[in-house]
């Protein structure tokens, strides 16, 4: 093996390194925040069940009342003269309706097969099986969703048979297992982060010297909702 390939397999494989070192912290980071938002919030039901319980009782109480006045409503129009019994959606004419996209039952039955086979909780436990598998999985929804019947058809024939996937699937398999494979996983996780970050409570927890304070604000905000839905039901 020549000196310049060595150093490009040592160079590859530093950059893989990399890219799992930062795909680790972010995972990590990930974890914290749902750790911490999932028990404030427990903390927060807890501490406000009993409002939390009548808000849920005053607003089905609400719903049945806006049911019964609908009801009675229509005994009343029914009781009319000129009352007429809805005839429901009038089918579109042959001239104008459209027919609704089909789905290929082929592809979707070969895509079952095929995934059954590869998905990660199938494989061993083992981190390069585990990511292989992981990048087979998002090779297939990449073509079930582009409807790539050929492809699929592929991928379906070589696993089953057990042959092992071909060179030229093979090697767009392994993009996904090297820097590619950990590229995506750190956008994953970078858009996972962000979205807990949209949760309210992580909104109280970074913006409140003391989130705790928080939680007799809410208390007077669920009591004054109380009072609405009371005047609601007339309770």
């Amino acid at each position: 093996m020549s000196k310049k390939i060595l150093v490009h397999s040592a160079s590859n494989e530093e950059a893989i390194a990399q890219w799992k070192a930062t795909a680790e912290r972010l995972e990590k980071e990930w974890k914290e925040i749902e750790a911490q938002c999932a028990q404030f919030e427990a903390h927060i039901r807890n501490e406000l069940q009993q409002e939390i319980k009548e808000i849920h009782r005053l607003t089905l109480l609400y719903k049945e009342q806006k049911k019964a006045k609908k009801l009675k409503r229509l005994e009343q129009k029914k009781r009319g003269k000129n009352y007429k019994e809805p005839q429901g959606i009038q089918p579109l004419s042959e001239k104008n309706e459209k027919p609704l996209p089909t789905e290929n039952p082929d592809l979707k039955k070969l895509y079952k097969e095929t995934i059954r086979h590869v998905h990660p909780d199938t494989q061993a436990q083992d981190e390069e099986s585990q990511e292989a598998a992981h990048a087979l999985t998002l090779e297939l929804m990449k073509l079930y969703k582009a409807s790539d019947f050929q492809r699929m058809l592929q991928f379906h024939e070589y696993i089953l048979s057990g042959k092992g996937l071909p060179a030229q699937i093979r090697t767009e398999v392994s993009t996904y297992t090297g820097v590619g494979y950990w590229q995506q996983k750190i956008k994953d996780l970078e858009e996972a982060i962000a979205a807990e970050k949209q949760r309210f409570s992580y909104g109280i927890l970074t913006s409140y010297p003391d989130p705790m304070t928080f939680i007799p604000e809410l208390r007077e905000q669920l009591k004054a909702r109380i009072q609405v839905l009371k005047k609601r039901t007339r309770t």
